[in-house]
């Protein structure tokens, strides 16, 4: 009973990075505060139209910053109740759906950016002053950033942070299937599971 009293967790027998690598063979980029598949495609939507605006930086993160808990209030307008990320938090959230599920994009081929989120908001500013900027080595810049998320990613819906659900399309989770397939065929070849060219 003593060891419940214990702060931090002890692994002795070393069966924690055991548990762990079979975890990721099996649930590959999942962990267990990821509950709703959607918001593997809801963050995608969000930041793609965010890549659009020309704004200094920290407001390019305050409006992410927004938005994710703008999807919060969309989903309970969908009478959505249950796996909200920031349901009762609401403004006041800390870990945003983007931070809970950026690996897991990665790991399954949705993001391919390699870098953190961070990093992508450093980017995507770069994008937009050589947006600005007339022709030379600017403009070549911005028409060499790299690709953020896959391009068999389907559209937004229109009325996304009006009412959301959690529910998939039959198209996505189609898509998914195929993904999760890609990936568990892949193995160790460290590939990302969606098909580009679907």
């Amino acid at each position: 009973m003593a060891l419940f009293q214990e702060r931090e967790t002890r692994d002795e027998l070393g069966l924690g990075a055991i548990r762990d690598s079979i975890a990721d063979h099996l649930f590959p980029g999942t962990s267990t505060i990821q509950t709703r598949l959607r918001y593997m495609l809801f963050i995608p939507w969000l930041y793609r139209a965010l890549e659009k605006r020309e704004v200094p930086e920290a407001q390019l993160r305050a409006e992410a910053r927004d938005t994710e808990i703008q999807l919060a209030d969309a989903l309970k307008a969908g009478g959505e109740s249950n796996g909200i990320i920031g349901r009762d938090a609401g403004p006041r959230l800390q870990r945003l759906p983007s931070s809970v599920y950026w690996a897991g994009l990665g790991t399954w081929g949705i993001r391919v950016f390699p870098g953190s989120l961070d990093s992508l908001f450093v980017t995507l500013r770069g994008r937009g002053r050589s947006r600005g900027a007339s022709g030379g080595e600017d403009a070549l810049a911005g028409a060499q950033a790299p690709a953020v998320w896959n391009p068999a990613l389907p559209q937004m819906p229109g009325d996304l942070l009006e009412r959301a659900i959690f529910r998939l399309t039959t198209d996505e989770a189609h898509l998914f299937r195929l993904g999760l397939g890609n990936l568990h065929r892949q193995g160790d070849r460290n590939e990302s599971g969606f098909d580009r060219g679907h």
